[in-house]
């Protein structure tokens, strides 16, 4: 609560940092609640809380095993001002990026935001691609980049 200072919710089901956090209002209205926060996880984990109730995670994405979620975003991908997809979530690794929800047809050029987040510095990519495979491996090597980077600089 910001009037009274007092903490009202502790989540406590990530086993390693968190690196994410998205507060999702009207996003998330395939899963049933529109309050949800997210949050990902160096233990490889997303998941969604109900800001309403101080029980478990509504629901859990594993990533791959190994590889930290770094990021995650909602999306809402568009083609002249219409939703082409139901796509909800965008979450960025060292293993590369990945895309829940309705299946993407391979053929039409889309954006994605992906905001990397190190501490301070926030380092906002956009990439203009049209074959979906070829993104998942130019964004796993930019990333395996941009992380050595850091860690070395």
């Amino acid at each position: 609560d910001i009037e009274t200072t007092k903490q009202l919710i502790v989540f406590k089901e990530h086993e390693h940092w968190i690196s994410s956090v998205k507060y999702g209002l009207n996003e998330l209205k395939n899963i049933g609640c529109a309050n949800t926060i997210l949050s990902g996880s160096y233990d490889n984990t997303i998941r969604f809380w109900d800001i309403r109730s101080n029980k478990n995670e509504l629901y859990v994405i594993k990533g791959y095993k190994g590889f930290e979620i770094l990021c995650l975003t909602f999306m809402q991908l568009k083609k002249n001002n219409e939703n082409i997809s139901d796509v909800d979530l965008c979450y960025g690794s060292s293993k590369g990026l990945r895309v829940w929800g309705k299946p993407l047809s391979l053929a039409i050029t889309f954006y994605i935001y992906m905001i990397l987040s190190f501490s301070i510095l926030h380092t906002c990519i956009l990439f203009k691609l049209v074959i979906f495979d070829f993104l998942l491996f130019a964004l796993s090597y930019i990333s395996k980049q941009l992380c050595l980077n850091f860690k070395n600089g």
